[in-house]
């Protein structure tokens, strides 16, 4: 069973529980680990603003973000700095 399923699974479990009745996603990361697909609305990147109303309410919230992502060297004036990809 793939890692994305079981986070799934456990997130539909989790709102089920909850009686998550308006659900959202916020998929931020573009190597997102979170496949919550199931949420009432999905929300690509930092579109909010845009793509929600300003009255909408949602009482079940997941976000995928760019965490522990690999390393990159990246230059500073005369120095390279090993910093995570989220970072540059």
């Amino acid at each position: 069973m793939s890692q994305k399923v079981v986070i799934r699974s456990f997130l539909e479990t989790l709102a089920t529980a909850r009686n998550a009745g308006n659900s959202l996603t916020l998929a931020i990361s573009n190597d997102q680990a979170i496949d919550f697909r199931s949420a009432n609305k999905v929300v690509e990147g930092f579109d909010l603003p845009s793509s929600t109303e300003p009255d909408e309410t949602y009482n079940f919230v997941v976000v995928d973000l760019p965490l522990g992502m690999g390393r990159r060297k990246a230059r500073i004036g005369d120095s390279f700095l090993s910093i995570r990809d989220n970072g540059v």
